[in-house]
């Protein structure tokens, strides 16, 4: 009795013990979101207008962060306001791409709401063409002269002449390299590393929203896909390591950049005034020699040394722009071939770049003089290459709308200066019906636009310097508008659904 009593004792602890060792099912592992640095830089030219940062919260840096990336924002701004808006009219003016003269700076007042609705968590400021944040030896000085050119490396010497004849480009990749040398500090601060950095200019407007950052190429740079050299550098997501290193590093920039003259004006490049139009016009090296010694603040004895070899390797004529395949120098050909490297191949605007991701975002840029570039969204919109998978054609007509308004301009004009410009809005009408289109949208998700109808059935339509009513224009076939343009002789590069001169409202937000 005792003995089946221990036995059955035994038994009840040895499956006691079996459930109290028996394996606990192992809890399902919650996918760690990804971190995100978003570096906005450049020139503070349209960012502080009230659209134009909340479309930059909502739609991209909101975007990103929709499947749960924890996203920060850091900002490298310019807060000066410039005598004049672009830096190609330099080339007549100083003979080389400049950066225009400096007449004010943007007041706290103005910079505060944006500051307080983007919420970065970093920013640093710089001034154009003077303080920004680079020494002598970034420019390959030494006590204000030029180090012997031969002491020079490859990637110092061209450093040194991009600084000189492009001033803007220069400036462009130095600050989004130390935006992103911020952001490295900031996360190693704290332990943590960034899975992906998103760089974006300081003058783009988000129509729709972007896709999460989850999305985007992890072996490749993504950048937008647009109509005028099938890639830009407006905005660029790249993976945390190798590849972000070579989009951002400075001596890659060396590496990569020849002196070409992409938007024609250049004097130093053609012989002709028909010639230097052209971008493929090869460099002169006259006009080269006379410059250098003041442009790169090199000693008189080396001024012909430094021009041959910039004649020879450094133009986009020479042996580097034939090795790179470009004769132009463009922006997005130096993007392209800073990732691309050393392949014999890296792939053209009409064939797609071999390692860039080229995807196509409702992004454009927006001018402090002349509004929104919507024109380029309406010419990207209708290019038969991209057409079967393009954003929506509204984006145009959003693009439009969202840039009428201008109780902000009004209300700030005295304190913004030349960047109290007059966008596309500010037709001859008055105030009241000149600022009474709806702002940008309330909703995550904005509906299409629809045409602005009168109560006898006419269109609200441009017409000069006026707003009129007209009959209403339906949507057309993509190539309809090709040959002819609009009713008002309103051409484009390329046709667009909608008559252009006829503006839509978004539904929802019209009364």
């Amino acid at each position: 009795c005792i003995l089946a009593l221990l036995g059955g004792v035994t038994q009840l602890c040895s499956m006691a013990i079996a459930r109290f060792e028996a394996p606990a099912s192992t809890p399902i592992q919650k996918p760690i979101p990804p971190r995100a640095a978003v570096l906005i830089v450049g020139e503070t030219r349209s960012l502080f207008l009230p659209r134009v940062y909340e479309l930059c919260r909502r739609n991209l840096i909101g975007g990103l962060a929709k499947q749960g990336a924890a996203v920060d924002v850091f900002l490298r701004l310019d807060r000066s306001v410039k005598a004049s808006e672009g830096s190609e009219g330099h080339r007549k003016i100083s003979g080389a791409r400049g950066v225009p003269s400096i007449i004010g700076h943007l007041p706290d007042s103005i910079l505060r709401p944006m500051l307080q609705t983007l919420k970065p968590v970093q920013v640093s400021w710089f001034v154009a063409g003077k303080d920004e944040g680079d020494t002598e030896s970034d420019a390959g000085l030494r006590n204000g002269t030029l180090l012997p050119w031969r002491s020079l490396s490859i990637e110092e010497r061209s450093l040194a002449l991009l600084r000189a004849f492009d001033r803007p480009l220069w400036s462009q990749w130095w600050n989004r390299y130390q935006a992103y040398r911020g952001a490295l500090r900031y996360s190693a601060l704290r332990n943590f590393e960034y899975a992906y950095f998103c760089f974006a200019r300081s003058d783009s407007a988000w129509l729709r929203p972007v896709p999460p950052i989850q999305s985007f190429s992890r072996d490749k740079v993504s950048v937008n896909d647009v109509w005028m050299l099938t890639a830009n550098d407006h905005v660029m997501v790249a993976p945390s390591g190798d590849l972000v290193e070579r989009l951002i590093d400075m001596d890659n920039t060396g590496r990569t950049w020849c002196f070409g003259n992409p938007y024609g004006l250049s004097p130093f490049h053609g012989r002709s005034n028909e010639e230097k139009k052209r971008p493929e016009a090869p460099c002169d090296y006259e006009a080269i020699r006379g410059a250098v010694v003041e442009k790169l603040r090199c000693l008189p004895e080396e001024a012909d040394l430094i021009a041959r070899d910039i004649v020879e390797e450094y133009c986009c004529s020479g042996s580097r722009g034939k090795r790179f395949k470009t004769h132009a120098g463009h922006t997005e050909h130096l993007l392209a071939k800073k990732i691309c490297g050393d392949k014999e191949d890296c792939g053209d605007q009409h064939r797609g770049f071999a390692d860039l991701a080229q995807v196509r975002l409702a992004q454009t840029v927006v001018r402090s003089h002349f509004g929104a570039d919507c024109g380029r969204l309406a010419s990207y919109q209708g290019n038969p290459s991209v057409r079967s998978s393009r954003p929506s054609v509204g984006n145009y007509l959003i693009c439009v709308l969202l840039f009428h308004d201008c109780r902000f301009r009004d209300r700030r004009m005295p304190s913004l200066g030349p960047f109290g410009g007059k966008p596309l809005g500010d037709l001859k009408i008055d105030p009241p019906g000149r600022c009474a289109w709806p702002a940008w949208f309330p909703s995550s998700e904005p509906p299409q636009p629809a045409q602005l109808v009168s109560g006898d059935g006419r269109c609200a339509t441009i017409d000069g310097e006026r707003v009129v009513l007209r009959e209403c224009v339906q949507e057309s076939e993509q190539d309809a508008l090709a040959a002819s343009g609009t009713q008002n002789r309103l051409v484009f590069s390329k046709p667009v659904r909608h008559a252009p001169d006829q503006l839509f409202a978004l539904l929802a937000n019209t009364a």
